[in-house]
């Protein structure tokens, strides 16, 4: 398939099920910082949408043009009836946005519907206006950028499942870093897209935003770099202690500017997607002390392999 049919292809499905106006509404229903009533004209406004949307999904996954980029996105999973159901039912019986947060479960499928969507957006939005720019291109006032480099395995390029699952994976980590320092607006950007001997991506945002990933990316690294595997249950607390993003997380709750329930729920996706990064051959192209020779190895040995977020939590949301 040529790019430019391609990219059409990718904004026809992004119009059919409606991801704009999805991604509006989504945002509101997860933004635990805002809690508020939810009007019953919203509610109304929710459940036509993901009427639409799942008729709009349904009409796409009929032709065959179309099939190869629904299953790229992991859309048939996304819209699974059940899925569905559970989001309009819970919106439908919340008199508040607090009564879909509180609820981890609930929580983690509204959340993971949003992260999906925004990164099938953020793909169109790349290609068609960004694709293969130069790496010096403006990433705007007051914001940075971060490059992150996705292993080729085998050389044989990259699954579009993989690059999707790493790009939902990082929108997920930024959103949760974002909440740690303060910029709840902040949008995550692809600024550039680039291949050689493995694919760079550039992600730009925030530069408070930016800066503080690169920081607990280096943190991370260093630890499960110099921690064997097999001594993670026993030194996963100091582990944890050792990272500047749990550490803000819980300042953040001493201080009462952040619930218990909302901070292990920070803490989970920090360490869950740092975690999903590794294991699927994603790391950012400069880290301190950590040589690109010896980063490539240590992501064919950990390939598929649960690191820290697993051994701290016991379960994966993700």
């Amino acid at each position: 398939m040529q790019t430019t049919t391609f990219i059409a292809h990718l904004k026809e499905i992004i119009q059919e099920l409606k991801v704009n106006e999805l991604i509006t509404t989504l945002r509101i229903f997860t933004d635990y910082t805002n809690n508020g009533p939810i009007p019953s004209e919203d509610k109304k406004q929710f459940s036509d949408l993901v009427f639409r949307s799942a008729r709009g999904y349904s009409l796409l996954s009929e032709r065959a043009e179309k099939q190869d980029l629904l299953r790229a996105f992991s859309l048939p999973s996304l819209y699974e009836s059940q899925r569905l159901s559970q989001m309009l039912t819970a919106v439908n019986g919340a008199n508040e946005t607090s009564h879909i947060w509180n609820n981890m479960a609930l929580f983690s499928g509204f959340r993971d519907f949003l992260a999906s969507l925004q990164t099938l957006h953020a793909s169109w939005q790349t290609l068609d206006s960004r694709l293969l720019l130069p790496r010096s291109l403006s990433v705007g006032v007051n914001n940075d950028a971060l490059e992150l480099e996705i292993f080729d395995y085998d050389n044989r390029g990259i699954e579009p499942e993989r690059l999707t699952f790493i790009l939902t994976s990082f929108q997920k980590l930024h959103d949760s870093v974002a909440r740690v320092v303060g910029e709840n607006e902040a949008k995550l950007q692809l600024t550039f897209a680039d291949s050689g001997s493995d694919f760079l991506i550039g992600l730009a945002s925030k530069f408070k935003v930016i800066e503080f990933a690169k920081r607990l990316f280096n943190q991370y690294w260093r630890q499960v770099w110099f921690s064997p595997y097999e001594e993670f249950d026993r030194k996963i607390e100091s582990l944890k202690n050792g990272l500047d993003g749990i550490k803000a997380i819980r300042q953040h709750v001493e201080g009462g500017s952040l619930d218990g329930e909302n901070g292990k729920i920070l803490e989970h996706t920090l360490l869950t997607e740092m975690e999903n990064l590794i294991r699927n051959g994603a790391a950012p192209k400069e880290l301190e002390g950590i040589g690109r020779p010896e980063r490539q190895q240590f992501l064919i040995e950990h390939r598929d392999i649960k690191l820290l977020a697993q051994a701290g939590t016991g379960n994966d949301e993700s």
